[in-house]
C-alpha cells in the first residue's frame, strides 16, 4: 500500500510497522515527524516499530560501516548513526529501543522500538 510518511498512518493497531533504509538518509528532524505520524496508530503493549537501519558501533566500527558513513557524508550531506545517536533520536520522538537484533556479522540492525 503507498504511503506518504510524512502523513499521518493510515493503518492502527497493526502488531509491525516495518521501516527499511527509510530513516537513515534524513536529518533527525525529519526522522522525527516520520516517527512522529506513526505513533498515534500504535497500540501501546502490543504495536512495534521495526527500524531495519545500519547501526554503527560506538567503539570498533568497522570498515563497511565507516565506509558507508563517509559515502552518505559525500552524497547526501548526511552521516549513518551510531547505537547511541539511534537511542538519542528514537526516544527524542516519545519512543524507546526495547531491543536491537543483530544478524551475523551484517552491518544492518533491526531494531524493535514502542512507545516510551
Amino acid at each position: 500500500m503507498d504511503h506518504d510518511f510524512f502523513t499521518s498512518q493510515p493503518v492502527r493497531g497493526a502488531k509491525a510497522y516495518y521501516l527499511k533504509m527509510v530513516l537513515h538518509d534524513w536529518p533527525d528532524s525529519a526522522c522525527r515527524d516520520i516517527l512522529g505520524n506513526l505513533k498515534p496508530a500504535l497500540t501501546p503493549g502490543y504495536s512495534k516499530i521495526l527500524i531495519n537501519e545500519v547501526v554503527v558501533p560506538d567503539v570498533g566500527a568497522g570498515w563497511f560501516e565507516t565506509g558507508v558513513d563517509t559515502l552518505m557524508m559525500v552524497c547526501r550531506s548526511s552521516t549513518e548513526r551510531t547505537e547511541t545517536m539511534w537511542r538519542q533520536l528514537i526516544e527524542s520522538a516519545g519512543l524507546k529501543i526495547t531491543k536491537i537484533w543483530v544478524c551475523g556479522d551484517a552491518v544492518e540492525r533491526l531494531m524493535e522500538v514502542e512507545l516510551a
